[in-house]
């Protein structure tokens, strides 16, 4: 798993999503998702940006949409089939 190869090679990473993180639906990874640092909302993204100290954004940003064949409420937000790209611009646009 990519984020295991990261961690193994001393790569930061974070992972900012709207709603439910995908990896909610892997067991080993809810410690991780509720306790830790990685996993944050979207809507905390611009502000980590424009306020972090250099150096201390990680060196890879993951971005998660709300997908289509994942439990969410509301729209989604990805561009994978059978989902129409609009609505993941849309969620990409800034502010």
């Amino acid at each position: 798993m990519v984020y295991d190869w990261l961690t193994k090679n001393g790569v930061s990473w974070r992972v900012y999503h709207q709603g439910l993180p995908f990896f909610a639906m892997m067991t080993d990874w809810i410690g991780d998702i509720l306790l830790g640092d990685r996993f944050r909302p979207l809507e905390q993204l611009y502000n980590d940006i424009e306020n972090e100290p250099p150096g201390e954004l990680p060196q890879v940003i993951f971005i998660e949409p709300t997908y289509t064949d994942a439990p969410h409420i509301g729209p989604a937000s990805d561009d994978h089939a059978p989902s129409a790209v609009k609505d993941a611009m849309v969620m990409v646009k800034a502010p």
